[in-house]
């Protein structure tokens, strides 16, 4: 029978026709209210631009403006959204319809309005058609103002009846896409809108039903859409789910909702119903219905724990099996069932995995009711709850007594390899390589006959460090790596495949050997890792069996699986660990051998040319780039190392250069921070040192930094390097509240020719008069370049213009002018 539920009345709110949508406030602001407006004024005559701007602010408006030329221009200037475009109508490189176009295709409701004084009647009226908001003739500027307010408004006026029609065709999308059936009657009963969801729920197209009584199909739709046809004057709404029939014939069940929609006034206007098609969840139902029947007449034992291990069900089969009843074991925790055939530690692992929420799949040996021993395999899963907590778990547990009798010794090792596979597969992803090794050494090591399992790695130099390492009681070992000469002696072996040898405590056994000697290791099987062909690491497996050699080759084909399987979710992270000691080996090589060398640059007053300081630079002997030399030592932690050592070199080979004048290295805010040490090296120049930290560099605290620039103690003072490279802004250079500040290379080169260069190096030059510091312009590689510096305030200078960066001893000749 249909189910039918009675629901409290919904009133959904429907606007009448013609009602006004809410203006925002600032639409209902006095029309003489000044209003500040951003405008791109596209015109090559400034006194024009300028003109127009004045009119506006006799309009009280208050234009923030920028004047444009190109086509180029005029798309760069769009990107920061103007509320305003004047344009002329005919420019030198430029025509007003071409900006027109520009404009239109970046936004179709950005006011436009022609100011010119050459424009035709009819060039107007066709730029009128393409989209122009109005024009104005430069001689009747008077009529400017009006005009742009009726185009702002105009503007406001079609953005929001763009938004609107949006809406409505955003909301018709959703009612067409929803795939629920949508049904709206009116307070007659009549159908009015059916959704494309109804017609692929019904089959009935929206022509055939459009316009149609309710009531009238109601045998087509069910009690639950009748119902809501009769609340329709008022009643309540209902909800119910009943058997209906698809236009083909097929039976459906539907669970169907419905609300009355009412105006402002709350005057009815009709019924909504939304119906889902159910018939797939409630065959769904009916097949978990069959599932525990299944369950329940299933000839494998079925056992379901809480987290604590305390039995909540189990079927007959288990019953039938153990012998005992249900209502013994309801509580139990299934140690009841243990034969004493497997070790505390076995159970160990068991739960071990579980509780790490993996899956489980071994055989046991366990004691009936009547004290006789059975073998079951079992498959046991945690099972998680809609949070992802692990709730439970179930056991499913085929009985093999009978198997294990007749095959025990031909199947055991195929056994073995399915439960490693099988568990290594469920093993789940995005963990850590110790945590994902660890696990597929606690798999591993439940096999029989296998007394501990490691999965090594080798680094750079084919050092083996175990990255897991579980005895059979699912410890986890600590990981220590093993001697060179063992470690390159496994290496030189592994390339040639996997073995298995007798286990001898000798100096090969360190640092492990307490611990064998404790498991009684007899035999030792090695397995190759491999990633892409190459050795990355070993799988590991020792046997405390008396003929643990003979049992462990046995079990070598499963162990060429998990280290197969091991390569597949491991091998990159290995390789990848290797390649790192690459690279910290070799920056390491280049600290050790001092495999770099120091170079100066004059700093020089521009006025007089007169040297007044050095900047030390490094050079690598393998000519790396220095940027990338220092920013992979960084990487792998030898970035501290590798910086006091070039400038330890740096401070030494300055004893070359002519004494009076400052010195003035490059150092990261975080060696300056973390390194106490460095205040000694610099220490050691025996002259002023000028620390350069570039603007490129991110510090987290300005105020730990300065302090620390402090400590270093001596005549230590701050240049901000990189100055207008891009990063750079002047909070940044006040919060650092430097001596000097180093103008980039990029704004020195052809500053000559380059008016908007010229106006930041001005800017640049005020700002730094009132923060109290001195400019220093890079780069200088021309006479012109220098003389324009000069006359633009720069006082200080360096570049290929005065000397290319050279060793100390090409400058030692030279003098120094006192800064």
């Amino acid at each position: 029978m249909a189910s039918v539920r009675a629901r409290r009345r919904l009133v959904i709110r429907v606007p009448q026709e013609g009602s006004m949508v809410q203006r925002s406030p600032d639409a209902d602001r006095r029309a003489d209210e000044p209003r500040s407006i951003d405008v791109v004024i596209v015109e090559d005559r400034p006194t024009d631009a300028e003109l127009m701007v004045l009119r506006l602010q006799e309009e009280e408006l208050e234009p923030t403006w920028r004047r444009v030329e190109t086509g180029e221009a005029l798309t760069a200037a769009l990107q920061d959204r103007p509320d305003l475009v004047l344009s002329d109508w005919s420019l030198p490189r430029f025509g007003g319809l071409e900006a027109l176009e520009i404009v239109r295709a970046h936004d179709p409701d950005l006011p436009f309005i022609i100011v010119s004084g050459s424009v035709g009647e009819e060039a107007a009226i066709d730029a009128l058609h393409r989209g122009a908001d109005d024009y104005v003739l430069k001689d009747r500027l008077g009529r400017l103002g009006p005009a742009v307010r009726r185009a702002l408004e105009a503007a406001r006026l079609r953005s929001e009846r763009r938004r609107a029609v949006d809406q409505l065709a955003f909301q018709a999308s959703i009612l067409a896409s929803v795939r629920d059936a949508v049904i709206v009657t009116d307070r007659d009963g009549i159908i009015r809108y059916w959704n494309d969801g109804a017609t692929a729920v019904f089959g009935y197209a929206a022509a055939e039903m459009v316009g149609r009584p309710m009531i009238s199909t109601s045998s087509s739709h069910g009690p639950a859409l009748e119902a809501a046809a009769a609340s329709g004057a008022g009643g309540p709404g209902v909800s119910g789910m009943s058997p209906m029939r698809h236009k083909d014939g097929r039976e459906l069940w539907i669970d169907a909702s419905t609300a009355t929609l009412a105006d402002d006034a709350g005057q009815v206007l009709g019924v909504i119903s939304v119906s889902r098609d159910v018939t797939e969840h409630r065959r769904l139902e009916l097949e978990r219905e069959r599932l525990a029947t299944a369950i329940e007449q299933a000839h494998e034992a079925v056992v379901i724990t809480d987290t604590e291990a305390r039995i909540q069900y189990v079927n007959p089969a288990f019953e039938r099996i153990s012998g005992y009843g249900r209502d013994e074991v309801m509580g139990q925790n299934p140690r009841i069932l243990q034969s004493g055939a497997h070790s505390r530690s076995f159970y160990q692992a068991m739960w071990s995995a579980l509780t790490a929420g993996e899956a489980w799949v071994t055989e046991f040996t366990n004691r009936r009711k009547d004290g006789s021993t059975y073998h079951e395999r079992a498959h046991i899963s945690p099972i998680r709850d809609p949070e992802g907590a692990i709730a439970s778990y179930v056991a499913v547990k085929h009985d093999v007594t009978r198997e294990r009798e007749l095959e025990e010794a031909a199947s055991r090792h195929a056994r073995e390899r399915a439960l490693i596979a099988d568990t290594l597969a469920r093993l789940p992803t995005g963990r850590a390589v110790d945590e994902t090794a660890e696990a597929i050494c606690r798999q591993v090591v439940s096999l029989s006959d296998i007394a501990a399992v490691a999965i090594v790695r080798f680094d750079h130099q084919r050092r083996a460090m175990p990255v897991a390492f579980v005895t059979t009681d699912g410890t986890a070992q600590p990981q220590r790596p093993l001697s060179l000469a063992r470690s390159r002696h496994l290496h030189t072996r592994a390339l040639e495949g996997p073995w298995v040898e007798t286990w001898a405590q000798g100096p090969a056994a360190q640092p492990y050997r307490a611990l064998h000697a404790e498991l009684g290791t007899t035999a030792l099987a090695e397995v190759p890792i491999r990633h892409a062909g190459d050795l990355v690491g070993m799988l590991a497996a020792f046997s405390a069996m008396p003929d643990g050699v003979l049992r462990l080759t046995n079990t070598l084909p499963a162990l060429a699986e998990v280290a197969d399987l091991t390569g597949v979710v491991l091998g990159a992270s290995l390789a990848e660990r290797m390649s790192s000691g690459r690279l910290h080996g070799r920056i390491q090589a280049v600290i050790e051998q001092g495999a770099f060398h120091p170079v100066f640059q004059p700093i020089v007053d521009l006025e007089s040319s007169g040297v007044v300081g050095f900047e030390a630079l490094t050079r690598f002997d393998d000519g790396a780039r220095p940027n990338v030399a220092f920013a992979d030592a960084w990487s792998v932690g030898l970035g501290p190392a590798l910086e006091l050592a070039t400038l330890a070199a740096a401070v030494g080979g300055a004893a070359a250069l002519p004494p009076g004048g400052w010195l003035s290295v490059n150092v990261s805010p975080r060696l300056i921070e973390a390194e106490p040490g460095l205040g000694e090296v610099l220490a050691a120049a025996g002259r002023p040192i000028v620390v350069e930290v570039t603007e490129h560099e991110t510090i987290a605290d300005y105020g730990a930094l300065r302090t620390a620039i402090r400590s270093l103690g001596g005549d230590v003072r701050l240049a901000v390097d990189d100055a207008g490279a891009g990063a750079a802004n002047f909070a940044h250079i006040v919060d650092l509240r430097p001596d000097f500040v180093k103008l980039d290379i990029g704004l020195v080169r052809g500053i000559n020719h380059d008016t908007g260069r010229q106006a930041l190096v001005v800017g640049m030059r005020h700002f730094a008069q009132t923060a109290g510091c001195r400019l220093v312009a890079e780069g200088i590689e021309t006479r012109a370049e220098a003389d324009m510096l000069v006359s633009l305030g720069a006082d200080l200078g360096q570049g290929y213009l005065f000397g290319r960066p050279s060793p100390a001893d090409h400058w030692a000749a030279g003098s120094v002018t006192a800064p």
